[in-house]
């Protein structure tokens, strides 16, 4: 068994964390693959037999595996919100005709819009809620009333979906209200503040219902009622309710609010159509406008549904099972098992005997047991029955766990014929890999739940189908329930591909908006025709399936369902038969004539005569539009009319890439005179503007390329000196601090690598600071520790008392450590700084934590008012040791006192090796320990007499470093032990731990600040950015950090990361961004087209403007840590040197454009970067925002990556019905590369070369898919290597890179995957290049096949020994068909990444044949040394999951899994480590590897400690020296 087969097993999962990144496929290791692969042909062998022993070695430790995962159920994270769901769904962009047409009159009047699922009725309804708030605000700026719009919806769900919609298009505040959000005590106030503070009120019915009644709002303030689901309005329905009792009881007319209700149909019951339609408009003062099948507009909102029945065997009679008996025997009488007992036995017939067992397993869990018995205790007569009844349920225990439920069968001893008939049914559409979804509609919650968890069973497992339930919620339903965070959970899941299977209730066939839908199963019976139309509505795709699912005989059934189709008929027939005035017709271009020409403008062209007039007018727009128009789409203009009075104005509207977007004409009298208006407006601008010739022939086309072309401008490598941030924003904002400051603890890992006790600061500022990342701090000689800033999620109170300590402390520490004395008030400062209370660094906070408790206050309290400590002879000798001393006569002498020496005097000399004190006079006068201790001039030292009885302290003299952030070596410790008397110098009231500190401070708070203004800058842009990342991106640490291969000048210690890998990574994504978004809005370009599109967008010089324009500049982090920098700017400074920031620095013009494509880099790596996230969940959408930010290009305003797709149009080729020899390609790619195409037009465009005539297929050439294809593969490698390798530089990366793109390796990748004989190409020289090519491809593959052990061991790098490179046309298939894999997939990566690893990866297991690259990487240094300098071959790092131990884990030990990695050595486990993923787990088995080699010692204590007689002898590249890291994917 293959060791990375077993490891993928061992440490994947499909939990909805992504713990499947927990294992090796993302691991950071960074060679995790193949080097110099093996000639013995028993490698597979060995790794079984190495792998069994591992397993045998955990068995024997008792450490085990889970037996199974946890049972399935409904309920998922609840992280996602509704806002989620429609997150960037902007639908206020192009309105139909139709529906601008029903928005113009429903402005005048009440309408219902009775309109197809999916044809857009809400974008209506948010345009006329946008027209009714404009008018809403005129009229409070007149000083009318104000008055509210609300938007009523049927259920709870749709209140958060439809607000997140409107919130998206509607810039006025929009609350949401529905009962779990009320608070029942509100009153009249707190109503009326809802009224005031929002314009917008999306509810359920009922409350405004409510609200209406008790007067907390009246009709007369309502201007607009919006009813969703409109055909509810009848009997006693909220809807009904609110018309009947409010809406009429109004008699001024003019105070009554405007309505329009929205429905598919307009009605939902079994009744008389018209009269129902009729009705539902006299309820609702309203007139119904609908599109006739006849109409122009219609095709676009009707799809074509395949409608048939799937019949089923007649099913038996209810029964009971042996586990429902014994059920119902305990519990009959009991009312809260009435239902399911119901349930259970109608199910039986329907469902099956397995499913009736599974309901009860699944629904009696130890959790609802007891709170069933609970409530039996509450419901029943305790003196009577209660204990019994009460006692019958806890029974259920023993009878759930002595039941024997087997595993299901697809049989009639099991399941249903109408379960067994569905199966079938999902069997055959799933059989193969597809991009098929489906809904299958059940009645009952607990219906769907069985089907879904039934359909996730091995026993009858459907494959390709990943099924989910999606039901509505009800209190102490237990499993069988969903919260609304759970469905939007679902239907985002089932949206992205997670799922493709929803088992649904009617929860799913009214507003939530399930897209991508192509079959809707149909479970239970149709009982209405709105039941019909909403559930067949859900298939939104062309040429969907709808499947009623029908018992053989059952007459009753097949006519509802008859009745319901008659029926949805019938309405279309009734809505073809309004009046004229009731229909919408929209307009038919093609139909339009114009006969009036004359009395109507005409213009000449003078040159040549040429004339324009209304009529010719028309036809001059259309091939002015055809002229931009590229390949098959067709471009139209758009004609906009809207009535004006008796007259009609039109809006002519051109797609985007046209230079004149947009003219309006004259009023006029019909709709087709105010189009030939327009259209003969926008002609006088092409004119006018020289778009078309003076024959006025369309010419702008043919010059655009030249045009953008002469816009293009590189920049220079010049270099301009800007202005640098030194300090962040966040310092800016001072004053008077209010009641509440916000701490953050400074802590450090290793505090011992100081060399002196220590204690956190605190650092106090206005705003909480973010999480910030560790700080690495280095003390010379290998000494480092991690500063941590450990921010305190609560606000922390204070007193004007408290400020004031907190001010004197943190002057103090200013004056006292760093020798500068400020002037300044609380209002001054911009962050404080005070000493912890807690002496130890393992400090975390938690919402609960009091900041104030860890604070020292009785320090600040006791020593406010005191300068310094004072001391005498009576002073105990404890007080000499641990105080931190300062001289006040000399600000860079500090000292650390240890001690009295009772065998010294003051008058004694200097004992040899103590520093020299460092100032001038000190040559001039005895050595003795009283003058070492005195730093005063000549001048003023006779003045000044010190007393020659007073103690002598033994010293540390403190270091001046004050730069921690690089690292350095000391060649010897320097001496630091000094002897002095107190009298001159000062004992500072700042303990010594916390002097220790402060003194790194600096250090601490420049990191601090260059993380905080890195961060100012995404706020700017607009992103989110992990801070590490974000410091990084804006880093440059030398003046020629872009030059990777070249000796740094200028370089600037101790700044961290630069940005120079980020730059390669958002370089490369910057690439692929745009090339999509190009693809997507620009679909008519050519090759070249698009070349000079993208190099509009991502030319260093355009992004070196955008910067320049946002002054991105002058967050750029070039200069390190300065001394006389770091302290707040704009306080007085009393004593000390003055700070001296320089506030500029030089930068290249492409060092700014590459800090925003270091920032696109961060953006990626912060959302994709995780190693616990699955490849299908990488999020872009944070990258994405970062290119539209960068760019500021028209061409990308996309704001998460599912922008690009939802943009993208599908042209009319590419959804053709295939050709047999399509389809036949289609099966062969299919069995080939495990992917089936969509469209097989798209799959044959992909192979289809320029040279191919179009009469001879109708599709394009692949240059298109080639151009989209060439930037996919470029960030698939890249992404693979920049993680793969996470410490090779940028230039080691683009070289690896170039190697995996080559075209030498794509002509070879292209014939390996036998592409080549796929080309469509009329081309002799063509044909002979490929033969050619082949030929020498198979040379070279023998002549390694010739020098391999076995064929399975060939290097598959012998592409790289064809003399010729082959033809360019080769790669150019490979990446049209990486092209065409994309965007057939609906623009899915994932696909594009699978490519890569199932096809592109194998070629590249040994980088090393490229490049020497060694890593620090713990793993491949342990590599390393047992391979170069051990020779051993036989060892191996394996993973697996394992419980987590029970002393450390208690319960957790049954539920959770942990990963065990072991260093086996000859077959024998030496070390192991358990961590929470494969690769934490491998790094730390490397790391106790390695520290137990070096413990061992060289090569024979190595040989006798491991057993080791391999006979290798180490040394690079030999053959006979293989290994492999194992439990590994690569």
């Amino acid at each position: 068994m293959d060791v990375r087969k077993l490891s993928d097993k061992t440490t994947g999962s499909d939990d909805d964390n992504g713990s499947a990144g927990d294992g090796d496929s993302d691991s950071s290791d960074s060679q995790s693959f193949t080097i110099n692969p093996p000639k013995a042909p028993k490698t597979s062998e060995k790794k079984r037999a190495d792998y069994a022993a591992f397993q045998s070695w955990i068995h024997d430790n008792r450490v085990q595996r889970p037996n199974q995962p946890e049972p399935i159920t409904p309920r998922g994270p609840k992280r996602q919100s509704a806002s989620l769901l429609h997150q960037g769904r902007r639908i206020i962009n192009n309105p139909r005709e139709y529906q601008m047409e029903i928005f113009e009159r429903a402005k005048k009047k009440n309408i219902i819009a009775v309109l197809p699922t999916g044809s857009g009725k809400t974008l209506i309804a948010a345009m006329l809620l946008r027209h009714c708030l404009e008018k809403e605000i005129a009229d409070r700026h007149a000083g009318n009333p104000k008055r509210t719009a609300f938007f009523l919806v049927e259920k709870v769900a749709l209140v958060n979906q439809q607000h997140a919609v409107l919130e998206c298009n509607l810039d006025y505040p929009i609350a949401r209200l529905c009962g779990a959000m009320l608070d029942p005590s509100w009153h009249q106030d707190d109503w009326q503040r809802q009224w005031d503070d929002h314009m917008v009120v999306v509810c359920t019915a009922a409350i405004l219902q409510s609200c209406l009644a008790k007067s907390f709002i009246r009709i007369d303030q309502v201007n607009l009622l919006v009813f969703d689901e409109a055909h509810h309005a009848k009997g006693n329905h909220p809807y009904a309710r609110i018309i009947k009792d409010f809406y009429v009881s109004e008699r001024d007319l003019t105070r009554r609010p405007r309505i329009f209700g929205m429905t598919a149909s307009p009605v939902d019951a079994q009744t008389d159509i018209s009269t129902a339609a009729i009705r539902l408009e006299g309820l609702l003062h309203s007139e119904i406008a609908t599109i006739p099948d006849d109409a122009f507009s219609y095709k676009d909102v009707q799809n074509d549904i395949n409608d048939h029945v799937l019949m089923f065997d007649y099913l038996p009679e209810p029964f009971t099972t042996p586990l429902h008996l014994k059920i119902q025997n305990l519990v009959r009488r009991n009312r809260l098992f009435s239902g399911a007992l119901t349930f259970s036995h109608a199910s039986s017939a329907v469902l099956g005997p397995w499913c009736v067992d599974r309901f009860w397993q699944l629904l009696l869990t130890e959790e609802m047991i007891s709170r069933l018995a609970a409530k039996t205790r509450l419901d029943f007569d305790l003196a009577l029955f209660g204990q019994t009844e009460s006692a019958a349920v806890d029974q259920l225990r023993q009878v759930i766990r002595g039941h024997s439920f087997s595993e299901v069968s697809r049989s009639k001893d099991h399941l249903s014929s109408k379960v067994i008939a569905l199966l079938d049914l999902l069997q055959d559409r799933f059989r193969n890999p597809t991009s098929d979804k489906c809904i299958i509609f059940a009645d009952q919650r607990n219906t769907a739940i069985l089907l879904a968890d039934l359909l996730r069973q091995s026993g009858v497992v459907v494959n390709n189908l990943q099924a989910a339930p999606l039901v509505g919620g009800q209190a102490d339903a237990g499993p069988f329930s969903m919260s609304y965070p759970d469905q939007v959970d679902t239907i985002l899941r089932f949206k992205r591909g997670h799922h493709n299977c929803l088992v649904a209730t009617s929860v799913a066939e009214e507003g939530l908006d399930i897209p991508d839908c192509n079959l809707v199963v149909r479970f239970d019976r149709v009982t209405s025709v709105i039941q019909y139309v909403q559930s067949r509505g859900r298939a939104r795709q062309q040429n969907s399936e709808y499947v009623c699912m029908i018992e053989r005989g059952k007459w009753s059934h097949i006519k509802s369902r008859k009745q319901a189709a008659e029926d949805y008929l019938y309405i279309r027939r009734f809505c073809n038969s309004l009046p004229e005035d009731r229909k919408i017709q929209g307009w038919d271009p093609d139909a339009t004539a114009v006969h009036l020409d004359r009395h109507r403008e005409v213009h000449v062209i003078p040159s040549t005569g040429a004339t324009l007039n209304w009529s010719s007018s028309l036809e001059l727009v259309s091939n002015f539009v055809s002229s931009l128009q590229a390949h098959d789409e067709v471009l139209s203009p758009s004609y906009l009319v809207l009535q004006i009075g008796r007259q009609y104005i039109c809006e002519v509207q051109l797609p985007s890439k046209s230079p004149v977007q947009a003219a309006s004409g004259t009023p006029q009298k019909s709709k087709a005179e105010a189009r030939c208006s327009a259209a003969f407006a926008l002609c006088m601008e092409l004119v006018q503007k020289k778009y078309v010739d003076h024959h006025l022939r369309p010419v702008f086309a043919k010059t655009l390329p030249a045009m953008r072309n002469a816009r293009l401008a590189i920049s220079s490598r010049k270099r301009a000196e800007y202005t640098m941030r030194t300090k962040p924003q966040i310092w800016s904002r001072l004053g008077p601090v209010s009641s509440s400051l916000f701490a953050t603890f400074l802590t450090l890992e290793s505090p011992e690598a100081v060399g002196r006790s220590t204690r956190p600061l605190v650092l106090l500022t206005r705003e909480r600071l973010p999480d910030l990342p560790g700080i690495p701090l280095f003390f010379g000689n290998e000494r480092a520790s991690t500063a941590r800033p450990v921010a305190v999620p609560g606000p922390l109170p204070v007193t004007a008392d408290d400020l004031e300590c907190v001010r004197v402390f943190t002057l103090r520490i200013f004056k006292d450590i760093f020798s500068k004395e400020y002037d300044a008030g609380v209002e001054d400062l911009p962050y404080f700084l005070v000493p912890s209370s807690v002496h130890h660094h393992d400090l975390s906070f938690s919402g609960a934590t009091d900041p104030s408790s860890c604070i020292d206050w009785g320090h600040l309290r006791s020593t406010r008012d005191l300068e310094y400590l004072s001391w005498d002879e009576t002073s105990p000798p404890s007080f000499f040791r641990d105080k931190f001393v300062i001289d006040p006569f000399r600000g860079n002498r500090k000292l650390y006192l240890r001690g009295v020496r009772e065998d010294m005097k003051p008058t004694d000399q200097v004992p040899d090796g103590v520093p020299d004190p460092g100032y001038r006079m000190w040559k001039d006068v005895e050595h003795n320990i009283k003058e070492y201790s005195v730093s005063l001039w000549a001048s003023r030292r006779k003045d000044r007499v010190w007393r020659d009885n007073q103690p002598v302290i033994e010293a540390e003299v403190v270091s001046m470093r004050r730069n921690f952030l690089g690292e350095f070596e000391e060649e010897e410790e320097p001496a630091n032990t000094c002897y002095v008397i107190l009298e001159p110098l000062h004992v500072s009231t700042v303990p010594a731990d916390v002097a220790a500190m402060a003194l790194l401070f600096p250090a601490i708070m420049h990191r601090i600040e260059d993380n905080l203004i890195a961060l100012d800058a995404c706020k700017m842009l607009k992103l989110e950015i992990r801070p590490d990342l974000a410091l990084e991106a804006m880093t440059k640490d030398s003046d020629n950090s872009e030059d990777h291969d070249q000796e740094k000048i200028n370089f600037q210690a101790g700044m961290g990361k630069n940005y120079e890998r980020l730059e390669f990574l958002g370089d490369c994504f910057l690439k692929m961004a745009t090339t999509i978004a190009l693809f997507t809005q620009i679909p008519e370009n050519n090759e070249f087209e698009y070349h000079v599109e993208r190099m509009l967008l991502i030319s260093n010089q355009n992004l070196l403007n955008v910067a320049l324009k946002k002054n991105l500049q002058e967050f750029v982090r070039s200069q390190q840590f300065n001394r006389r920098s770091w302290y707040p700017e704009g306080l007085r400074l009393k004593r000390g040197k003055a700070a001296r920031a320089r506030a500029v620095h030089s930068l290249a013009d492409k060092s700014i454009a590459d800090v925003c494509e270091a920032l696109i880099g961060a953006s990626y790596l912060t959302y994709t970067e995780e190693e616990e996230k699955e490849e299908e969940e990488e999020d872009f959408d944070m990258a994405v925002r970062a290119v539209t930010a960068v760019v500021r290009n028209k061409n990308h305003k996309m704001s998460s990556y599912k922008d690009y797709y939802a943009r993208f149009r599908v042209p009319d080729w590419q959804t053709a019905a295939g050709t047999p020899d399509q389809l036949r390609v289609v099966r062969e790619i299919k069995e080939q590369m495990g992917y089936e195409f969509k469209s097989p037009a798209l799959l044959r465009c992909a192979f289809k070369h320029p040279s191919y005539p179009r009469q001879y297929e109708n599709v394009p050439n692949y240059q298109r898919l080639e151009f989209l294809g060439d930037a996919l593969l470029d960030m698939v490698c890249v992404d693979f290597l920049f993680k793969k390798f996470p410490h090779a530089d940028p230039q080691w990366l683009t070289e690896h890179k170039m190697a995996m793109v080559a075209n030498e390796f794509l002509a070879c990748l292209c014939v390996h995957l036998g592409f080549h004989h796929r080309i469509l190409h009329l081309s002799p020289g063509m044909s002979s290049q490929i033969k050619e090519y082949v030929g020498d491809l198979h040379l070279v593959r023998r002549e390694a096949e010739h020098n391999a052990a076995s064929p399975d061991e060939v290097k598959p790098s012998y592409w790289i020994h064809v003399d010729q490179p082959g033809p360019k046309f080769l790669s150019d298939v490979v990446e049209a068909y990486i092209g065409a894999l994309f965007v057939d997939s609906q623009y899915d990566f994932g696909q594009v990444r699978r490519f890569f690893e199932q096809h592109v990866r194998p070629f590249f297991t040994d980088m090393a044949l490229y490049d020497s690259f060694a890593s620090r990487h713990p793993v491949t240094t342990l590599t390393h040394k047992m391979r170069e300098e051990l020779g051993c071959r036989d060892w191996r790092l394996l993973v697996s999951e394992v419980p987590p131990a029970v002393d450390e884990a208690g319960a957790a030990s049954m539920t959770d899994t942990t990963v065990v990695c072991g260093f086996m050595v000859h077959g024998r486990v030496c070390v192991h480590e358990t961590a929470v993923s494969g690769r934490h787990a491998k790094i730390a088995t490397a790391k106790t590897a390695l520290k137990k080699l070096e413990e061992t010692g060289w090569r024979e204590a190595f040989r006798k400690a491991f057993g080791c007689d391999c006979d290798g002898m180490g040394g690079r590249g030999g053959d006979e020296l293989p290994f492999q890291l194992t439990g590994q994917t690569g």
